[in-house]
């Protein structure tokens, strides 16, 4: 099952950097790598661990009802899921970020995967609003529409739906419970143990003060990482409005949702050349754009997880025993 999936995201990575790269003069694309401003790049890598600090602080709140896990460590944790991401297929990074903290901070790893679950429905909604913020300056095409409103449907209605978990949770846990008694199949399952551990990581958004917390951590995690993004545009001398950053920040970010190969290799590149050419942007200096852009974070997302790695004291027999929790549970 899982091999089909991975064939499949590869199919389409390599599918959307054929369309990248089609047509593009090689000479030209040389002279966009060459013109590359450094300052401007150190000042958006300067931004990553600002960025990881954000989304920490967010986590940290959101895992209040699960465990007491310090920012500190939660900031390591974040790091190395990120770096796994960009290597390793299915987002397996957050299942082992999960696995990770669950060991942290002494919990159960389905709550901690329930925080991400909200996490994911909170930045597509954060991002979907962006864009929406975008269309008077600039005429998305309308398979950009439709995604973006199916995105945020989906967001809305995955957020409505643990919403309902979290409040029926009483009436739900009791129903399991008895199940369980007369069902040894369930018992032995524990789906008592695993909703309630569920729904605790739901509690956040149960509480209006903390959804909207959760929300405003979320949009500025969103607008520092527009920033970075803009910061690495005018590195590479692109003549463009001020909106740039944010317009290849949103459509490369609602693009993760296709299936594709680790890092997102291609359908990054493909987006980010479809976002600059909406404002002008020839394709030679697009992708240009798109290789740097990605290198960059990648570059950052490396150095922060191995940083974070080492001070966990995190080696290949941790990562390995990560690993096998992660196949287990995906």
């Amino acid at each position: 099952m899982k091999q089909w999936r991975l064939w499949l995201g590869i199919l389409i990575s390599t599918g959307c950097l054929f369309l990248a790269i089609r047509g593009v003069d090689v000479m030209l694309l040389r002279q966009t790598l060459r013109g590359v401003q450094v300052p401007y790049l150190l000042l958006a890598l300067l931004l990553s661990p600002w960025l990881a600090l954000l989304r920490a602080v967010r986590w940290q709140g959101l895992l209040d009802p699960v465990t007491a896990a310090s920012t500190q460590g939660l900031f390591h944790v974040l790091n190395i899921g990120y770096l796994l991401n960009n290597f390793l297929p299915f987002r397996l990074g957050d299942f082992l970020r999960a696995y990770f903290c669950a060991e942290l901070g002494q919990c159960s790893a389905v709550g901690v995967l329930s925080t991400i679950v909200v996490e994911r429905f909170a930045d597509t909604l954060v991002i979907v609003l962006l864009l929406l913020a975008l269309v008077p300056a600039v005429a998305l095409p309308q398979q950009v529409l439709r995604g973006m409103l199916i995105a945020g449907a989906a967001a809305v209605t995955g957020l409505l739906l643990l919403l309902a978990a979290r409040q029926r949770r009483t009436s739900v846990l009791a129903r399991l419970q008895s199940l369980s008694a007369r069902v040894p199949l369930c018992s032995r399952l524990r789906l008592a143990d695993i909703f309630a551990a569920a729904t605790d990581g739901f509690e956040a958004i149960a509480r209006p003060r903390r959804a909207l917390r959760v929300v405003g951590l979320s949009l500025a995690i969103w607008l520092s990482a527009a920033l970075q993004f803009e910061l690495i545009i005018r590195g590479m001398h692109l003549a463009v409005a001020p909106i740039a950053g944010l317009l290849v920040l949103c459509v490369t970010s609602l693009g993760m949702i296709i299936p594709s190969s680790p890092g997102y290799v291609g359908v990054f590149e493909y987006l980010t050349v479809v976002s600059l050419s909406l404002l002008g942007i020839g394709q030679d200096a697009a992708l240009g754009t798109a290789l740097v852009l990605h290198a960059s974070l990648y570059l950052s997302t490396l150095v922060l997880g191995l940083l974070s790695m080492w001070i966990q004291g995190y080696g290949y027999s941790h990562l390995r025993a990560a690993w096998r929790q992660s196949q287990l549970g995906s």
